[in-house]
Order: structure tokens, then sequence, then C-alpha cells
């Protein structure tokens, strides 16, 4: 059986044999030596004597025993169909991303886990700047006063 693309990038035609173009050499596997398969195959359309790229499958194959089959039977609705193989719950994010529906929710799980020490630098600079600009703006006016001795 011709070898499975590990991508679907690389899947093209060039995986399957063609007596017409002289393309036999192609890589194969073995089933029954690797037992199992997993990869894209490119699925093909014969339109005018030529071969034409329709699509390509993502696909797993599995080459069980006998007494594999028996312990771990397919399609019956014995057991959840999570068992075998079995798949941890996905690590998903408590909110949705669609910052339009909750912009405060994107904005906390987004910018600010990737932004916050810039934002808090960003704050600390900004009230540093109004302390000046205040200092500067009531320095003369109370400098005068002082110095006049009136309040």
């Amino acid at each position: 059986m011709p070898l499975p693309a590990k991508r679907a990038s690389t899947c093209n035609l060039q995986q399957l044999p063609d007596a017409k173009q002289g393309n036999l050499a192609v890589k194969t596997v073995s089933l029954f030596e690797q037992k199992r398969l997993r990869g894209f195959w490119p699925v093909y359309d014969e339109v005018n004597g030529q071969r034409q790229l329709t699509g390509k499958v993502d696909m797993e194959l599995e080459l069980l025993t006998a007494d594999e089959a028996e312990q771990r039977p397919a399609g019956k609705g014995q057991d959840e169909p999570n068992i075998n193989p079995r798949l941890e719950k996905p690590n998903r994010p408590e909110t949705s991303f669609l910052w339009f529906t909750s912009p405060f929710k994107t904005l906390r799980y987004i910018i600010w886990r990737n932004y916050k020490w810039y934002f808090i630098i960003a704050l600390l600079i900004l009230l540093l700047l109004l302390l000046i600009f205040l200092f500067i703006y009531s320095f003369p006016g109370n400098f005068s006063s002082w110095i006049m001795g009136t309040k």
C-alpha cells in the first residue's frame, strides 16, 4: 500500500502508482508489518485520461488480531466512544474568544496575560509624570506665597 503523507500540504498524486505515466516506483509500506498507519492519501479523478487531485483523506488504519478485536469491539455500542484510544478532556479556556461579544474577557485572557507588566509600568510612569507636572504647575505660586509670607 502507498506510504501516506504526514501533512496535508505534502500529500500529492506522486504518492500513488501510475501505469500510464510510468510512475510505478512509489514508496510503499506493509500494513501487516507496521500494524498501524496514519496520514494523508490523495483522492483523484480521471478527466480526459489525466489524473486530477480532487481531495485528501486523513485516515488511520489499524490491523488487529482476532483476540485484540474481541477485547476491543468497535461499533457495537458497548462502551463510550472515548475508550480506545483514550483522549483526555481538552484544555479549553473558560471564555469565548469572540472579542465583539465579550471584550473584557478577551482583554483578560489575551491582552492582559501577555502585556500585564507593560500596562503596569506605563501606569506608574503616567502617575509619576502627573505628579511632576502638578509640582511644576503649582510650585511657582506656592513658592512666591511662601516667600511673601502669605497664605
